[in-house]
């Protein structure tokens, strides 16, 4: 059972700093996006691909 956690949690973590990276690379809202993928995790990938840019580089 902590294996299942543990592997979920990692799998969180992995695609929230993909779409942290995707956003950053994209200048969308870092901000947004880094709580969009630790809310939605994978989920939040494709929708990253379609963000606007925010006009920041980087404002977290």
């Amino acid at each position: 059972m902590i294996g299942v956690i543990i592997f979920i949690l990692s799998i969180e973590l992995i695609s929230t700093a993909f779409i942290y990276m995707i956003a950053y690379k994209r200048r969308a809202d870092c901000a947004y996006w880094l709580k969009m993928g630790l809310l939605l995790g994978p989920l939040a990938v494709p929708f990253v691909f379609f963000s606007r840019e925010h006009g920041r580089l980087n404002n977290y």
